[in-house]
């Protein structure tokens, strides 16, 4: 139900958020820029279907992050909730950030987590759904150069 909740705004297809609202507190902010794919992840400490996609994630952070795609975990919720999580979590390597005023969760339309963006190298949101259904194959076809994809409903 989160998942079919998070895709009830489609960005697909739409120039991508700008991210500059974004606080982080682990890792390095990603670079939104020509030629290079980005994942961001909408997500709380709260949600457990958030929580167990972290694995999934971080093994798409170690599998992509050398051919240049950059990842980022997005929360609404404050630092001081989200560093104690992530400092029990040790799957949870890719970076993070806090979302001040949920400026950027608004932007992208997320109204359910988790929910999963990738933009593609032309700075279009390539991609949009449950990051543990078509994500991999989204970010392999982003790389490759293809255009957004319509969303993928899930239910």
């Amino acid at each position: 139900r989160f998942a079919a909740k998070a895709l009830a705004t489609t960005v697909a297809g739409k120039k991508a958020p700008l991210l500059d609202n974004l606080k982080y507190v682990q890792g390095e902010p990603i670079k939104v820029e020509p030629g290079r794919v980005n994942v961001i992840e909408f997500w709380a400490t709260w949600c457990p279907p958030c929580t167990k996609s972290i694995p999934h994630l971080n093994d798409l952070y170690q599998r992509f992050k050398d051919k240049g795609v950059g990842f980022v975990g997005v929360s609404g919720e404050n630092e001081d909730v989200i560093k104690p999580f992530l400092a029990k979590t040790p799957a949870f390597s890719y970076p993070c950030a806090t979302d001040p005023g949920s400026k950027t969760i608004k932007e992208f339309g997320v109204s359910g987590i988790p929910a999963s963006f990738v933009i593609g190298k032309d700075g279009i949101v390539f991609w949009q759904g449950h990051p543990t259904q078509g994500l991999d194959e989204a970010i392999e076809k982003a790389l490759a150069g293809e255009t957004a994809q319509p969303a993928n409903k899930t239910e």
